[in-house]
């Protein structure tokens, strides 16, 4: 599937390549690396490389977000701009921060996060994903012995 190319997507690739670039020539492992030590190089650079993807699109999609003066709520009732606030959510390539435009409605006592909802994002802390495995971890192993688990092979 081919993606148009605009200004921002462009900007977005090239600050990428270049941070790619850096880190190959930083951490790429040398000739006399064992493979071990190969695989855990590679390793380190796709996650950081992955989570950087990550990082950068959710951030950017929050600038686009409009934030107007007041829009309504699921409930009817006008809601007022309250600022940019951060969240977290732990998902298969760690953990991701970002910023959002938050609203309030004073009539439910509802917060509103329009880019949480563009994102498909629920109140909870994980991503989808993250929770595919914690349920097939916890229904097969006791519970240390789960998060033990997903901690090891939330590293490759």
């Amino acid at each position: 599937m081919s993606r148009k190319s605009t200004p921002e997507r462009d900007a977005l690739i090239a600050g990428l390549l270049e941070k790619m670039r850096r880190q190959l020539q930083e951490q790429l492992p040398d000739e006399q690396a064992t493979l071990d030590q190969i695989e855990e190089a590679a390793g380190k650079i796709a996650r950081q490389i992955s989570q950087d993807v990550q990082r950068r699109l959710v951030a950017q999609r929050g600038t686009k977000q409009p934030q107007p003066p007041a829009t309504k709520c699921t409930c009817g009732a006008a809601v007022r701009y309250k600022g940019q606030q951060v969240r977290s959510i732990v998902t298969v390539h760690g953990v991701l921060t970002y910023k959002r435009a938050c609203y309030h409605c004073a009539a439910c006592q509802h917060m509103l996060a329009p880019l949480d909802q563009d994102l498909g994002l629920d109140s909870g802390s994980t991503s989808t994903q993250v929770r595919l495995w914690v349920a097939l971890l916890a229904g097969q192993l006791p519970f240390a012995q789960a998060a033990t688990t997903l901690q090891i092979l939330n590293r490759y």
